[in-house]
């Protein structure tokens, strides 16, 4: 198993399918960013599964976190975020991590069906008149 340091990889930039196949096998996608607008890489991970690790202060986190009951560190610090990640490393080994539960909760929430819908609700509800006076 070894310390999280050695179980950390870094890619770089990647085909599709390279970042797809590594989702799938990815218990957590950790990100330390101080500002994320959408994270669709976040939305991927939980679609395929994976648990999201990410400070608080970035607002996609608690939301993220919301589908597997993860932490979220309070703060963008390396003790902050090594300890969230920590714990949910602890959680993936404790077995109180199930994939197939992150990805259905995410599934219900943002899977392409889902957001299609939302999308076509939005757009039934404009008045394209109004649009057109502007």
């Amino acid at each position: 198993k070894g310390s999280i340091g050695e179980r950390l990889f870094y890619r770089g930039i990647c085909p599709q399918e390279e970042i797809s196949k590594s989702l799938r096998e990815a218990k957590i996608l950790f990100f330390a960013s101080r500002y994320e607008g959408s994270m669709l890489a976040g939305g991927e991970a939980l679609l395929s599964g994976s648990s999201v690790i990410g400070p608080k202060t970035t607002p996609c986190s608690s939301y993220f976190a919301s589908f597997f009951d993860g932490p979220t560190p309070p703060e963008r610090t390396a003790s902050a975020l090594a300890l969230a990640l920590e714990t949910e490393a602890r959680g993936w080994s404790q077995n109180m991590r199930d994939p197939h539960k992150i990805s259905k909760a995410a599934r219900h929430q943002m899977g392409s069906l889902v957001v299609v819908q939302k999308i076509l609700t939005l757009t039934s509800e404009i008045n394209l008149s109004d649009l057109r006076k502007s």
